[in-house]
């Protein structure tokens, strides 16, 4: 099945997202495929997001400032 569909999806980041949300999380992400898992990030607010992002080559001016960027008014494609 997955040759026939393949992913898409380079990453994903997930912020201020519920605790309930990383419980269920937490019970999924076992099911699928470990390289699936690897892309996606559920990270807290702040400085962390900020962090994990900088790691992954995403400027902070692509993120809002809640998440601890930069980003103002410009379109988000012009950033990456």
């Amino acid at each position: 099945l997955e040759d026939q569909y393949p992913a898409s999806l380079f990453r994903l980041y997930l912020i201020n997202t519920p605790r309930v949300f990383r419980l269920i999380w937490s019970l999924v992400a076992p099911w699928l495929d470990p390289d699936t898992v690897a892309r996606i990030h559920i990270l807290g607010g702040g400085d962390s997001v900020l962090q994990a992002c900088l790691v992954d080559g995403v400027s902070p001016a692509a993120l809002p400032p809640c998440a601890g960027g930069t980003a103002g008014q410009e379109p988000v494609a012009d950033l990456i």
